[in-house]
């Protein structure tokens, strides 16, 4: 909360200096809420892990906190996103709001019983799941994803809903952890990385 909210009250200073008039005071503020609130979530449990404090009250509640600010940031962050779209968009932002209820609906009641029944079913019948099933696992979350750019939000969000809604039974989420980590961690982070540096213009930043 406080360097979100230190951060909008730093937009008053901002905003007549970097912004325009395409851009409206209360977006660039969110983002600047939303930009400095985000914790490196991933980082913050590897510390953890390390320090061998992940499973103790101070890493139980350093953790929880993280979570609960980074989603709440990703929710205000996907807010600007769509905010932003719909104002250069023929679709009306009531029409995105819709669409983007109705995606989230589905996802969170409706998804997970295909998921459990498809997939946790299997691995508890057979310990494992065949390539075919894992092949489908990842298409549900590019088509996740894919979702989600349709309606105007990154792609990221689709993916990381998906994930979300995944069965949390212990030993099927160790399965698939240690079978999708390798080719995450080594080839798709690099790239996700990349790509987004190959795509960031250092002259936007420049004195108005």
């Amino acid at each position: 909360t406080a360097p979100f909210l230190l951060a909008a009250l730093l937009s008053l200073y901002l905003y007549p200096r970097l912004s325009d008039d395409g851009v409206t005071f209360s977006s660039f503020a969110l983002f600047m809420g939303a930009a400095m609130s985000i914790t490196a979530f991933p980082v913050l449990a590897r510390i953890l892990a390390e320090r061998k404090m992940l499973r103790s009250r101070l890493g139980t509640v350093a953790i929880a906190c993280a979570a609960v600010d980074d989603v709440t940031g990703w929710i205000i962050l996907a807010y600007i996103v769509v905010l932003v779209r719909s104002e250069h968009s023929s679709s009306s932002i009531w029409m995105v709001l819709a669409g983007i209820t109705t995606f989230a609906l589905v996802m969170i009641y409706v998804v997970p019983r295909l998921l459990e029944r498809v997939f946790l079913n299997a691995y508890k019948k057979w310990g494992s799941l065949s390539e075919n099933r894992m092949a489908f696992l990842m298409f549900l979350v590019l088509a996740s994803a894919l979702c989600t750019d349709r309606l105007g939000i990154h792609l990221l969000f689709g993916a990381f809903l998906f994930c979300a809604i995944m069965p949390k039974e212990p030993h099927f989420i160790r399965y698939l952890r240690d079978d999708f980590e390798t080719i995450t961690v080594t080839l798709l982070q690099p790239l996700f990385f990349a790509y987004t540096g190959l795509r960031t213009d250092i002259a936007l930043v420049k004195e108005p």
